[in-house]
């Protein structure tokens, strides 16, 4: 992981973000979700304790039925990695792809 050490509460802002372009997962998750509700995608922040991992889902019409998604207020969200260079929206990998383990953390 390209991060920062030492950084307050674990997560840089957007902002900071900006500046250095180094974060974990968190920090990449706001960011993205963050951009993505700018331009009025519907968007959830997702992170799972069991995992020490975030991620964000992003609800796209007539996407792949066969992705991994999350369905909030009556919509489905596909879920999307943003640590993983080239990883497809939709798709997880087996060590972290059990949606139970997730929680909705913004939206």
């Amino acid at each position: 992981c390209d991060c920062e050490p030492f950084i307050s509460n674990g997560v840089q802002s957007p902002v900071e973000f900006m500046a250095n372009l180094k974060g974990d997962c968190d920090t990449r998750s706001l960011f993205l979700f963050k951009i993505l509700q700018h331009f009025e995608f519907k968007t959830l922040l997702l992170a799972s304790e069991h995992y020490r991992h975030a991620i964000i889902a992003i609800n796209i019409p007539n996407y792949s039925a066969n992705d991994l998604r999350i369905k909030f207020k009556n919509e489905y969200y596909h879920v999307w990695e943003t640590t993983s260079p080239n990883t497809p929206i939709g798709l997880l990998s087996s060590d972290c792809d059990n949606l139970n383990l997730w929680e909705i953390y913004l939206n």
